[in-house]
């Protein structure tokens, strides 16, 4: 196998919503085409974004999206990760998304602590520590 590829937030958006059915058969068909890919952060945030902003899903079913998404065979190094933020995402309703991925990715690369002046995210989130 090759090295992974890349996803953009439409392909994904498209696959898990069905909403433009010849773009989600697309979208699937590049999924079960043998390649292997990534997917970067700045699309789990936007899917996180257009899944609460635009079609009003709740934190725990875009949670069980991008778990889902993210432990696909096809979808390389994020299942763990993705399942830890969504963790932190799901039990503490007052950290962004991006707060808990930034302090799981910080984490996950052996760079913690994690200097912040949130104090939310500080007193949630293990890896993150208030600037004293």
């Amino acid at each position: 196998m090759g090295e992974p590829e890349c996803l953009d937030t439409n392909v994904l958006l498209r696959y898990v919503l069905g909403d433009i059915p010849h773009q989600q058969v697309r979208a699937a068909t590049l999924l079960k085409s043998g390649r292997r890919f990534r997917v970067l952060d700045p699309v789990w945030v936007e899917m996180v974004y257009a899944l609460e902003k635009h079609y009003a899903l709740g934190r725990a079913e875009v949670c069980d999206i991008l778990v889902t998404l993210a432990g696909l065979s096809v979808i390389v190094g994020d299942a763990e990760v993705m399942a830890n933020v969504c963790g932190s995402y799901r039990d503490h309703p007052k950290l962004s998304f991006v707060d808990c991925l930034l302090a799981e990715r910080a984490q996950q690369i052996g760079v913690s602590p994690l200097w912040t002046f949130d104090e939310k995210l500080a007193k949630q989130h293990p890896s993150a520590t208030l600037v004293p």
